[in-house]
């Protein structure tokens, strides 16, 4: 009986400890997350951020002018909202890296409904947590980690039902399905996803299920021409421009490929190198082999279906619909990525004991490299118009300066940072059809005359003005090319002058 006594009190005490362990797990997760979140959270802000920032600073009347821009409502009245109360980078990026700690927090819980020990639930929210490109989108300031955190409250409360399905619970998902569709478009796939499942999984309450979607549509049907004429003008964007297609996402024959390698490898570009084979190779077999051994046993169970309708249905559906029209890259369907980790920490949990520790500690140093290069490669990080800009302001004189840009308008960085370093250089933007036109370009730079100092971005060049005729142009007036100046992955700024009289930086 003592001895009995004995081995009770231990396997107690043992459970006990287990649970005080899990219990601290979820917050050093979380404190994780938000840290590794928090480095290069002050960087520049790069194209589309900057758009972002000047189309969510307006006043809140014009919050909904947004043709221009391929996404729904909901993030520009949350940045708008936050940016009541301060304008600098790190500030407005607090609306997407608290949504990325979100979806982290989200993760843990999803996986306590489907897995018997919580460590397994706080390895899957790790790996989300130390995903560079996770991390790196929960800082970008687009609507990319806001789409995510609805998506895993909405499955967290889909999985919340399987008990006891209330009345309640489906309101709070065709709510939050429905933030998540005002938030971005492609989000879409991800709900056509889970009304699949739930149709199959709760079917006596498909009517309610009915309801529920019709009611979603009356609640959007108001935004609908908003988004025709969003089509609209991306349509003639991609007309006037045949090349933007290819700029905001990979083709359609390898873009699949693209997604694997993000949420797999991160951040990490290809360039065809030895090691960079090895890179994403090596993780890529482990992820492979690890989730078949998996699917061997558990292919029709309950766990692969709600990653099946979390993962694979929204990308490869999104996938076939770009055959029409091209919606699929790996940063659009982030909120399929904590399925992917959900996955690996169910097939971990079903391996034998002795290769746990191995792949686990595999898994979680390819994670911290991914970070690591993210947070020393300058050529994964954003554009530095902020820093290029006060280098311009301090070497140039403002008065004998222009600026030419060749697309419709001056970038949408360039004119934020002139508002927030005080930047009066005289700017000149070009439209393509105009740059290839000899006579129109020739009546639009009689401006450039004026200056003897002038500056061509390359930025985006190659779609606008693919033959340098602003450069020929100038030539032909007598300017010629004083220096290059190089920038972080912005491409070069080409410095003409009249007279090289001029040295950069001096």
């Amino acid at each position: 009986m003592n001895n009995e006594g004995a081995v009770h009190k231990l396997i107690c005490y043992t459970c006990d400890m287990e649970k005080k362990f899990a219990a601290f797990l979820l917050p050093l997760v979380l404190i994780v997350a938000f840290l590794l979140r928090l480095v290069l959270i002050n960087d520049s802000f790069w194209m589309d951020e900057a758009a972002q920032a000047l189309e969510s600073m307006r006043p809140l009347k014009e919050q909904l002018q947004i043709s221009y821009d391929f996404q729904p409502p909901i993030f520009h009245l949350l940045v708008h909202v936050v940016s009541r109360f301060g304008s600098e980078e790190w500030w407005l990026r607090l609306a997407s890296v608290i949504p990325g700690v979100i979806t982290v927090w989200m993760t843990y819980l999803i996986s306590n409904e489907l897995m018997k020990k919580k460590k397994w639930s706080a390895f899957a929210a790790l790996l989300l947590a130390t995903s560079s490109f996770h991390i790196y989108f929960s800082q970008e300031l687009r609507q990319y980690a806001l789409a995510a955190m609805f998506a895993s409250v909405s499955w967290f409360v889909i999985l919340r039902m399987r008990k006891n399905p209330q009345l309640q619970q489906f309101v709070a998902f065709f709510v939050i399905s429905l933030l998540g569709l005002y938030t971005m478009y492609v989000y879409g796939f991800l709900f056509l996803g889970q009304l699949f499942y739930l149709w199959f999984v709760y079917k006596e309450k498909r009517r309610l299920i009915v309801f529920g979607v019709f009611g979603m549509f009356l609640v959007y049907l108001p935004w609908i021409p908003m988004f025709l004429e969003q089509i609209r003008i991306g349509t003639r964007l991609q007309s006037q421009l045949p090349g933007w297609s290819s700029v905001v996402s990979a083709p359609q024959t390898i873009v699949l490929l693209h997604v694997v390698m993000r949420f797999i490898g991160g951040l990490q570009t290809f360039n065809q190198q030895w090691w960079e084979y090895a890179y994403f190779g090596v993780p890529c077999i482990v992820y492979t082999i690890l989730i078949l051994n998996y699917l061997r046993k558990h292919v029709l169970s309950e766990k692969f279906r709600v990653v099946f309708c979390w993962l694979l249905f929204p990308i490869l559906s999104s996938w076939l619909f770009s055959f029409f029209l091209p919606v699929l890259s790996p940063k659009r369907v982030l909120f399929s990525l904590p399925a992917t980790y959900l996955l690996a920490a169910l097939a971990l949990e079903h391996l034998q004991v002795t290769w746990k520790k191995w792949l686990v500690m595999f898994m979680m140093s390819f994670q911290l490299l991914g970070v690591f290069l993210y947070w020393k490669s300058p050529s994964l990080q954003r554009e530095d118009w902020r820093g290029i800009m006060t280098e311009l302001r301090d070497s140039l004189s403002v008065e004998n300066t222009i600026v030419v840009f060749g697309f419709y308008e001056p970038f949408a960085p360039w004119t934020y940072y002139e508002k927030m370093l005080g930047v009066k250089f005289a700017t000149l933007a070009l439209a393509s059809e105009r740059v290839v036109d000899a006579q129109r370009l020739d009546a639009s730079l009689q401006t450039v005359l004026l200056y003897k100092n002038v500056l061509v971005l390359d930025y985006l060049r190659d779609l606008t003005d693919p033959e340098r005729s602003i450069e020929a142009w100038l030539g032909k007036q007598g300017y010629q090319e004083a220096t290059i100046i190089p920038t972080r992955n912005i491409g070069f700024i080409r410095l003409f002058q009249k007279q090289i009289l001029y040295s950069f930086g001096k």
